[in-house]
């Protein structure tokens, strides 16, 4: 008799280690794109065939795709999410959202969610979807949120702008864009993503008095830790298609955090920001953390109390003028990358030769 209980008791606890890591992870990946087919803009685009590929692996790999609202709702709850959870978010409402992404989607069975500024759909723009045609993907299931009215680089005062001025400029832009929404698609979420994915403390705050949960553009996947005032998103465009590198992402996990010295993305110095982080308790991998400066590669880690997850980082040369990120990650014991970055804005009052309206 106490054999068969050992063996059942063995039995049972190999069942479980089998199963758990397809019952639940506490957090998600949302990817953002914009324009799907448009090859002649490759900096906002993806190639239709890389698209096409990166939908057949999520459906030949078993990730559960949930609208990002549900994702949102679940970790706000502290509900549990299936293993491998990712959001399919689309930025701008592109035509092209429309005629490429939306049937592909569909057919998949895939939910989304499409981010509109609704400007450039009420002024009828030739490459950008219509009411009805937001109308008929809303019938469809499709979640549609909040994009801003005019999309515009909301850390970047106007001339003369004082602080009051300002912060009601970026209310109205929010609060404009939400109403259009409502009065031609019905009650929408107050889900808001940051034009250009650029945000600061101060833009933040407004988003936060308004009770809207945010979304911006720099690299990682999200739990319930993580800054429901700018969450980030994976960006994939013609550039950053790669299979294996877009499945990395979509394996990917927080790398938990317990404090940064610097929150505000805004940086207006002429040094590179040096930056502290202090790793949360529960961090693996830690020997084999790896941090880089977009466009300058890999930095040096400066270990300031190892035992207690403490260091800096900092660029080896200045930060140019746009926005950059400090990205750290870390593999965990099942070879999953913990993903981490910082966004930076660098003096944004001056224009930036690679601006361009996404």
């Amino acid at each position: 008799t106490r054999m068969k209980i050992s063996i059942i008791i063995t039995l049972t606890i190999l069942l479980m280690l089998e199963v758990a890591p397809l019952l639940a992870a506490p957090s998600a990946v949302v990817l953002t794109y914009h324009r799907v087919g448009e090859d002649d803009v490759p900096s906002t685009n993806v190639r239709i065939e890389q698209f096409e590929q990166q939908l057949d692996y999520l459906e030949q790999n078993d990730f559960a795709v949930w609208p990002l609202g549900k994702i949102l709702n679940a970790l706000s709850n502290g509900e549990t999410l299936p293993n491998r959870t990712v959001a399919i978010t689309l930025d701008d409402a592109y035509l092209s959202i429309y005629t490429e992404a939306f049937p592909r989607l569909q057919k998949r069975g895939f939910p989304f969610t499409v981010f509109v500024a609704t400007d450039a759909v009420d002024k009828g723009y030739s490459r950008y979807m219509s009411w009805q045609q937001l109308r008929e993907m809303k019938a469809a299931g499709v979640e549609i949120a909040n994009h801003s009215k005019s999309h515009p680089y909301m850390v970047r005062r106007l001339p003369g702008e004082d602080t009051a001025t300002y912060q009601l400029r970026l209310k109205n832009e929010i609060v404009s864009a939400q109403q259009r929404l409502e009065k031609e698609l019905g009650p929408q979420p107050k889900l808001f993503a940051y034009p250009y994915g650029e945000y600061s403390k101060e833009v933040e705050e407004v988003v936060n008095s308004l009770g809207y949960v945010a979304v911006a553009q720099h690299s990682g996947a999200i739990d319930q830790q993580s800054n429901f005032l700018a969450l980030p998103r994976f960006p994939i465009n013609e550039h950053y298609s790669d299979i294996n590198d877009v499945a990395t992402k979509l394996k990917s996990r927080p790398l938990a955090i317990k404090s940064l010295s610097i929150n505000d993305p805004l940086w207006l110095e002429s040094t590179p920001p040096r930056l502290e982080v202090v790793l949360a308790d529960e961090v693996e991998g830690i020997g084999e953390l790896a941090c880089y400066a977009s466009g300058q590669g890999r930095m040096e880690i400066e270990w300031l109390d190892k035992q207690a997850g403490k260091f800096s980082i900092q660029a080896a040369k200045p930060l140019s003028v746009g926005r950059h990120r400090y990205t750290c990650t870390a593999p965990d014991g099942e070879r999953r990358y913990q993903w981490f970055s910082h966004l930076w804005i660098v003096n944004p009052s001056q224009p930036n030769s690679s601006d361009h309206t996404e």
